[in-house]
Formats: structure tokens, sequence, C-alpha cells
């Protein structure tokens, strides 16, 4: 959905009853709430670390956490500290913990809504 939020929602709009999850998430908290209302699941990955992405963090603290999940994207899109070297999935625990302190929550705790979310989206199989 890079550069395409508009496009995609008409889009999505036109197939009732379609639900998913948002890869990679990159537009700004101004557009959360309507992919919520879509029945959507907003997914972060490493670009909500770097310095330049406030709004990017910003739409991360307003996601329901029952609507959130992180991603690592690998190889690509790795977090701040390993920018420009191939991303791994181990990495996705520095995505949790950027994305719990902009919300005021432990990566423990965020992690476990998470996986809720996940079981929600993809299945009981998932947990």
């Amino acid at each position: 959905v890079r550069d395409a939020g508009d496009l995609a929602r008409e889009i999505i709009d036109s197939v009732p009853g379609v639900r998913g999850m948002i890869h990679c998430y990159s537009e700004g908290p101004l557009q959360v709430e309507s992919w919520l209302r879509r029945g959507f699941v907003l997914s972060f990955a490493g670009t909500v670390t770097y310095p330049k992405n406030g709004a990017l963090r910003e739409a991360a603290a307003h996601t329901p956490a029952g609507s959130l999940l992180v991603e690592t994207d690998a190889p690509y899109l790795a977090p701040q500290r390993h920018r420009g070297r191939r991303n791994e999935p181990a990495f996705v625990a520095e995505t949790l913990a950027a994305v719990a302190d902009v919300r005021g929550e432990t990566a423990a705790g965020l992690a476990k809504a998470i996986d809720a979310a996940a079981a929600a989206l993809f299945g009981p199989r998932w947990a």
C-alpha cells in the first residue's frame, strides 16, 4: 500500500467482507482509523525505528493493540541500528521494543497482545 493508500482503500471497498493485514504500514496516524473501520490489522516494520518517521511512530501509538502486528520484512527494512544491512527475523524484537516504547507499554505485554491479534486474523493455529 506504499504511496497508494487511497487507491487501495477504493479497491478494498469494492469487495465486501474483505479483511486482512496492511503489510509494512507506511501511512500516518490520520489513516489508521480508515483501515480499522475496514477490518484491517496494521503491521509495522523496521521503518518505525527510523528517526525521520515520527508520523509512523504516532500511527503505531494510535493503533489499538488488537489491531497491531510487527514484522521484519526480511531481508529488507532493517531497524535503524542495522540499517543498510540485511534484515533478519531476530531484529523484529527491536521493532517490537520501539513500538512498545511509543505506546508506553512493555515489549512483553505488547507481544502478548500482538500474538492474540495474529491469532484473531490468521486463525487459532497461529498461537
